[in-house]
């Protein structure tokens, strides 16, 4: 596997690494779905709708370059509006972790993807 590079960053700081024999995951902070179900804090400067609009513009660019992205995040409307040209699937996650007893358990996450196979 010595053809494999990890990244951690912001995510448009892999553009120009990209081929179209690229796979992609993408584990980015999740759109809030509700009030109380934010977590959003990943940086000072947080992770705003208008940074889900702007990750979804670089999975489009993944996508136009022929390269395979699969991306997690909230089953929240915005994102099955933002990915409706791609496959969504969803999926149940458990939560152990939760100031509230009774907020823990199974909640609906989306695995994206552009590709079948």
């Amino acid at each position: 596997m010595s053809d494999v590079e990890i990244l951690n960053g912001d995510f448009e700081c892999i553009k120009d690494k990209l081929t179209s024999d690229s796979f992609v995951y993408i584990d980015s902070p999740y759109q809030k779905i509700s009030e109380t179900a934010n977590f959003t804090a990943y940086t000072k400067l947080g992770f705003s709708e208008k940074d889900q609009i702007r990750l979804r513009d670089f999975c489009d660019y993944i996508d136009s370059i022929g390269a395979k992205f699969m991306a997690s995040n909230s089953s929240a409307a915005l994102i099955y509006s933002l990915y409706e040209d791609y496959i969504i699937e969803e999926v149940q996650a458990r939560r152990s972790v939760n100031c509230k007893g009774d907020g823990r358990g199974k909640v609906t996450e989306l695995i994206i993807r552009n590709y079948t196979d």
